[in-house]
């Protein structure tokens, strides 16, 4: 009531309760914590976690794939992607259209991840990788098919004239 009359001191006071507040929930949040933690059967630590307020916060489980291939719904070049080998490692790609009999080399790129055009619609391609890092240079990925799809580009609007 006092901050929206805009009484002078109002509003530091109502920020001083406010920091109080959420100083004494995030003691009460530590203090749930750390009952959790020491409790060894998790059905008993989440009944803790709900009977005192809060919520079970659980973290998905996010498994990144070595090596991902999909086409851009708008230009329809195919994207490669791959897990990270550090800061300085160079990537060689290479690709196939015999089933992997034969590998034909891409160029070598400086980041993990590379876009190919000029490929034919609903033909088979093998893609493959390897990573070179100061310390050693791998071996060749597992090679991935893939399929690519046709994807028509509309072609650039016109412009106006008024």
């Amino acid at each position: 009531m006092m901050t929206q009359v805009r009484k002078p001191g109002a509003i530091d006071k109502r920020d001083f309760h406010f920091q109080q507040v959420l100083t004494y929930l995030r003691s009460c949040q530590i203090y749930v914590q750390n009952l959790t933690d020491n409790e060894d059967d998790e059905k008993k630590a989440n009944a803790i976690v709900l009977a005192s307020g809060f919520t079970v916060r659980i973290k998905p489980l996010i498994i990144k794939l070595p090596f991902k291939v999909r086409q851009d719904k708008n230009s329809g070049d195919i994207i490669l992607r791959v897990k990270s080998a550090g800061t300085k490692a160079i990537y060689e790609w290479q690709q196939s259209t015999d089933n992997g009999e034969n590998f034909v080399h891409l160029p070598p790129t400086a980041r993990a991840g590379t876009e190919v055009s000029g490929y034919t619609p609903y033909q088979k391609i093998c893609f493959r990788f390897r990573s070179h890092t100061n310390f050693c240079s791998g071996e060749w990925s597992t090679p991935i098919t893939f399929i690519p799809e046709e994807i028509i580009v509309p072609a650039a609007m016109p412009n106006k004239i008024n």
